[in-house]
């Protein structure tokens, strides 16, 4: 098993240094998910580069809607 959060964390990066690390903080603290992660790539079952490029994409969304949302209030 490998560290899937330092190997993978390139693909994961919003660019956003202190989301980023929120996100690490947030995810290093569900045993049970990293649980079904490991148990998901041993059989077979998940690729690790292609769902870390996945969740990335769903982190840089979220960055995404936020800033517009800041962007939006700000010119009101």
């Amino acid at each position: 098993m490998k560290d899937f959060l330092y190997e993978c964390s390139h693909e994961m990066s919003t660019g956003n240094a202190g989301v980023d690390h929120l996100n690490t903080i947030r995810l290093s603290m569900q045993p049970e998910y990293w649980a079904l992660i490991d148990y998901l790539v041993e059989k077979g079952i998940l690729d690790e580069k292609e769902f870390s490029a996945f969740l990335g994409r769903h982190f840089k969304a979220q960055v995404s809607v936020a800033e517009r949302f800041a962007q939006e209030k700000g010119e009101k």
